[in-house]
């Protein structure tokens, strides 16, 4: 009898964590933040870190990936506009609202981690 083994379901949203490991690396850096603080905010432990993401630099990754598709709507937006001055205040000005799920973080999360 030949026993199949069968990968386990994930039992999280993977936009999900990665949205919060970048909170995290935002907020701390890259280096300051450890696997341990990376568990306890995603939610999920490390061999699931491991397993879907490879590594911390792995997941870092996945944050930056993250980060440039919530950017890339505003640079988007800007790029088809037609108003001059005005589509270049209203960059600017949603570039400062950008709504990162309520996130109180300020600055570049390039620039932070």
């Amino acid at each position: 009898m030949v026993k199949l083994l069968m990968a386990r379901k994930k039992e999280y949203n993977e936009n999900e964590v990665v949205e919060k490991a970048m909170q995290l690396f935002w907020c701390n850096g890259y280096e300051t933040t450890s696997m341990q603080m990376l568990e306890k905010e995603m939610g999920i432990n490390k061999f699931s870190i491991y397993a879907s993401f490879g590594n911390k630099h792995g997941l870092f990754i996945e944050s930056l990936k993250c980060y440039k598709l919530k950017v890339s709507v505003i640079l988007e937006k800007f790029k088809n506009a037609t108003n001059g001055v005005a589509d270049i205040k209203k960059f600017f000005y949603d570039s400062v609202a950008a709504d990162f799920k309520g996130s109180t973080q300020k600055g570049c999360f390039i620039t932070n981690t």
